[in-house]
């Protein structure tokens, strides 16, 4: 009987050792797989080549939409009116590159309240626009607008105050289009318009067409556009 029970223990024993065994073994093989690590690799490196090819073609394109931007914006080109005022039409022309558009257009109240013709190109010559008759070969006045500079130290967006710190005070007058105030004075040895919007001000304080400037520095009214006449 009690070899009975011991072959009996005996046969447990063993068969816990098998399963174990066999269980170790299945596991080994699972981990080890050379298959499932190839497969693991090359997906990996596919999802990385991939990511690779995606950066790299956004990249490229906006790199190109910049070029692109870059090449097409147009150049424009720093002068001021007097130093354009010592050019000849021709080389103006040659400095717009030999494009430019031809009007009858009103812009500066200093040449015309109904408007004159002008050649100009705003790509080139932003704010600057050139007083010519049809069939002339040179132009008799330089409309300033827009920001654009009568001189180093003088631009279009600068209010009556600012211009008579650098020129001194002005006498004004009432021209042209209504509240169109004119004030003249020489620079750089040119006759120069300063055309300045009328405002409430100035309105309510002044007695007639002329305006003293102590009455227009205390409205401080701002530019509409500075004529430059050609001597």
């Amino acid at each position: 009987m009690k070899r009975m029970i011991m072959i009996a223990v005996l046969c447990t024993i063993c068969f816990s050792v098998t399963s174990c065994s066999g269980n170790n073994s299945s596991s080994n093989d699972s981990t080890d797989n050379p298959t499932t690590q190839s497969a693991t690799s090359a997906s990996t490196e596919k999802v990385t080549e991939k990511s690779t090819e995606i950066v790299t073609e956004k990249t490229t394109e906006a790199l190109t939409e910049n070029q692109t931007e870059i090449e097409t914006e147009p150049e424009m080109l720093d002068y001021t009116a007097v130093e354009l005022a010592g050019k000849s039409l021709n080389e103006i022309i040659d400095i717009m590159g030999g494009n430019y558009e031809a009007n009858h257009l009103q812009l500066s109240n200093a040449f015309s309240s109904d408007g004159c013709p002008y050649i100009y190109n705003e790509n080139k010559l932003p704010g600057f626009a050139f007083v010519a008759q049809e069939g002339d070969s040179n132009y008799s006045g330089i409309s300033v607008m827009n920001g654009a500079k009568l001189n180093e130290n003088i631009s279009s967006d600068m209010t009556y105050s600012q211009i008579a710190d650098i020129v001194g005070d002005m006498d004004g007058f009432l021209a042209g289009q209504e509240g169109n105030i004119m004030c003249r004075n020489t620079v750089d040895e040119y006759n120069v318009t300063f055309c300045f919007i009328e405002n409430s001000y100035i309105r309510e304080n002044s007695d007639g067409a002329q305006l003293s400037g102590d009455l227009l520095r205390a409205g401080n009214p701002e530019l509409q556009s500075i004529g430059l006449r050609m001597n």
